[in-house]
C-alpha cells in the first residue's frame, strides 16, 4: 500500500526503558517486515523528575549491539541514530557508524538540549564521512 501511494513509513524506537534483548530483536523483524527503509533510534536519557529519572543507564556497548541488530536484519535501510546519543554513547559516538548507523541526528531534541553540531562536524570529519542532508 505504502509503495503504490508513494507515501514511505518512518518508523523506530526508544531504548532502554527495561525492554528484553528479544523486545529489540521483535522491533528489527517488524521493521524489516514492513519493509521500513527509515529507521530512527533513539536512547533513553532519564531526566530527573519524570518517571523514568531511575531507569536503569544503557550500557555503550548495548547502544552498539542494538544499532548492529537492526543493521543486520535491514542491511538496506538508513538507520539513524538521534535521541540520547550523547549521554548513552559518550566518548564512543563515532563507534555508532561502526556499529552500522549511516547517519544522526544533529542539534538539539524536544526536552534535551543535543551536542554542539561543530563537534559532531569535527567527528564526522574525522572519520572522513561524508555529510549530507
Amino acid at each position: 500500500m505504502q509503495k503504490k501511494s508513494g507515501l514511505s513509513i518512518c518508523s523506530g524506537g526508544l531504548f532502554g526503558l527495561g525492554e528484553s534483548w528479544q523486545d529489540r530483536i521483535d522491533l528489527a523483524l517488524a521493521c524489516q517486515q514492513l519493509e521500513i527503509k527509515s529507521i530512527p533510534l533513539n536512547f533513553l536519557n532519564p531526566i530527573e523528575g519524570t518517571p523514568l529519572s531511575n531507569a536503569k543507564k544503557i550500557l555503550p556497548q548495548d547502544i552498539l549491539r542494538t544499532i548492529a541488530i537492526f543493521r543486520i536484519y535491514l542491511p538496506d535501510a538508513h538507520i539513524r541514530i538521534c535521541g540520547g546519543r550523547e549521554y548513552g554513547l559518550r566518548d564512543l559516538q563515532s563507534h555508532l557508524f561502526r556499529a552500522g548507523a549511516n547517519g544522526m541526528m544533529i542539534g538539539n531534541y524536544l526536552t534535551v538540549s543535543g551536542r554542539n553540531a561543530k563537534d559532531d562536524y569535527q567527528m564526522l570529519q574525522d572519520l572522513n564521512l561524508e555529510v549530507s542532508s
